[in-house]
């Protein structure tokens, strides 16, 4: 059966008395089979994340991880943490880590193994700027983050989320119309089809993230590449997150 996944970032939003209403909303929904529904909340509310999403089938994420399982290393968190917490998955490469933390692609690679190693599936980011996509580079940017990112698997890994966000989409108010995003989604199909590794695509979920609403996320189903979304601002709220959860059940159901 096709699975379709709705991951929410929260980003660095929400205090307390937010989060204990947007879970509890959230938990309160009774999500179909095939669709894999989340949440990454900031490391202050994964504990939160933990209690409520117990004993219903969402899926709890975090943010970011550290490339070390333990030391010194002041502020930072490891993947044994988030597996103690129960996160399913942890984005990795979101483009507001490499722009402004100049998370490099190396520490991409790195942060992918190290949750791989305590069975933690990373959410791979990707995505290009305005100019990059204006000066006719999108793919080529897209293709050196994809290869960047999984150089060090082995062959015959089977490969977890990737996420294709356009940065110029992301909380801009500008729209990555349905045929673009697809198109990207065929290039990055068959980049990982030629891949010397050999992945195993068998559980393979491409998600698009930019601006994603109960709106308009109906027409990046219909184009039959996008098999999720990464969704930001409009993760914040439970009835605007739901709403984009049951266009994909109606999609998946149909």
């Amino acid at each position: 059966m096709k699975k379709i996944m709705i991951m929410g970032n929260w980003k660095m939003n929400l205090i307390a008395d937010e989060v204990d209403e947007l879970l509890s909303g959230l938990k309160s929904y009774p999500v179909k089979a095939g669709i894999l529904a989340g949440a990454a909340p900031s490391y202050t509310w994964l504990l939160k994340g933990q209690e409520q999403f117990a004993e219903t089938n969402w899926q709890l994420a975090a943010q970011n991880v550290y490339v070390k399982e333990k030391g010194a290393y002041t502020g930072e968190v490891s993947a044994p943490m988030l597996k103690s917490l129960g996160c399913n998955y942890t984005l990795v490469g979101h483009s507001e880590r490499r722009q402004i933390f100049q998370e490099t692609e190396e520490a991409i690679r790195e942060k992918i193994a190290i949750l791989l190693a305590h069975e933690i599936k990373p959410i791979l980011c990707l995505g290009e700027t305005e100019e990059e996509r204006n000066s006719g580079r999108a793919e080529e940017v897209v293709a050196r983050q994809l290869r960047e990112g999984l150089a060090a698997l082995p062959k015959g890994t089977k490969l977890f989320p990737i996420a294709y966000e356009p940065v110029w989409a992301i909380g801009t108010g500008k729209h990555c119309d349905p045929q673009t995003a697809a198109d990207m989604m065929v290039f990055i199909r068959q980049e990982l089809a030629q891949a010397q590794q050999q992945f195993d695509l068998s559980e393979l979920l491409l998600l698009y993230g930019g601006s994603v609403n109960g709106k308009n996320f109906q027409g990046y189903l219909e184009t039959d590449q996008i098999d999720g979304a990464l969704v930001g601002g409009a993760s914040l709220k439970a009835e605007d997150f739901i709403a984009i959860i049951k266009v994909a059940e109606d999609f998946l159901h149909e």
